[in-house]
């Protein structure tokens, strides 16, 4: 749980320079719901590192799916 509280940690720093990067122009017209999924993205990260903090392997889990999905929404928008 260690190492992945450290990606987590890490996730977390990433996505901060995410939302503050210019957005690409794939994203042109989308704008607003690009950052408002970079903003679900961040805080699913959030959550993903608070839950390394505990030992609840059910709440890791569902914070890596939320992390996951939220990921995949973001990416699809610059498709």
């Amino acid at each position: 749980l260690a190492a992945l509280a450290r990606y987590a940690g890490d996730l977390v720093s990433r996505c901060a320079a995410l939302q503050a990067a210019p957005l690409p122009g794939k994203a042109a017209g989308r704008e607003d719901k690009v950052k408002a999924a970079y903003g679900a993205l961040c805080a699913a990260t959030a959550e993903l590192s608070q839950a390394t903090a505990g030992a609840d392997r059910a709440a890791i889990n569902s914070a890596v799916e939320r992390v996951h999905s939220r990921y995949e929404e973001a990416a699809a928008l610059l498709e």
